[in-house]
């Protein structure tokens, strides 16, 4: 009796298979690269968003105040705190915090509250801002998970006489310090540096 029976054999269905499972290793591959790159570009995108934002922030608060009150002396470079008086006589105090173990570094906006004897001194060094005598305002995102953290930064002024003050802001951003970790979770530090001048 001749068996007609045509089918496949044991070594061709484990070849085929073995074939198929290539195939969709190499996609998965491809597949999570391609994730991975688009999910880090979009990180990149917000730290550059977050601190084109800063960038805005800051000019235009120096672009509408009358002189520097801080740093008040020699070296003008290097300070992590810039106060600006306006043309009110209201102070804007911008100041740098670096991260923590548990929080991201940011960025601070208050007001400090004018009373008759303010002293610059305090006031250059975050002193008098105690309870309702000043407002706070984070610029930068500080959520630690989704946000961005300010890893370094500094303010320098130049003061010549006969010309407005200047200020040149620096400073560093990368993502929140409890975003997921791993290569491709991280961004390395995108630096910031901008020059401006009181009007």
């Amino acid at each position: 009796m001749i068996n007609n029976f045509k089918g496949f054999t044991l070594i061709e269905v484990i070849i085929t298979i073995s074939i198929l499972a290539i195939i969709g290793s190499i996609s998965a591959g491809i597949l999570t690269r391609s994730y991975t790159s688009s999910n880090k570009s979009n990180l990149v995108g917000k730290v550059k968003q977050n601190g084109q934002n800063i960038i805005n922030t800051m000019e235009k608060e120096i672009r509408g105040s009358e002189r520097v009150v801080c740093p008040d002396s020699a070296p003008f470079t290097g300070a992590q705190t810039l106060v600006l008086q306006k043309y009110d006589g209201s102070l804007v105090r911008f100041f740098i915090n670096g991260p923590t173990a548990y929080l991201n570094g940011f960025i601070n906006q208050d007001t400090p509250a004018l009373n008759p004897s303010w002293d610059s001194s305090n006031v250059c060094t975050r002193l008098d801002c105690t309870g309702a005598t000043c407002s706070s305002n984070p610029i930068t995102d500080t959520d630690i998970y989704g946000g961005t953290s300010v890893t370094s930064g500094s303010f320098d002024v130049y003061k010549s006489s006969g010309f407005s003050d200047a200020v040149t802001i620096k400073f560093s951003l990368t993502n929140g310090i409890g975003s997921l970790k791993g290569y491709e979770n991280q961004v390395a530090p995108i630096n910031f540096t901008t020059t401006t001048q009181v009007r």
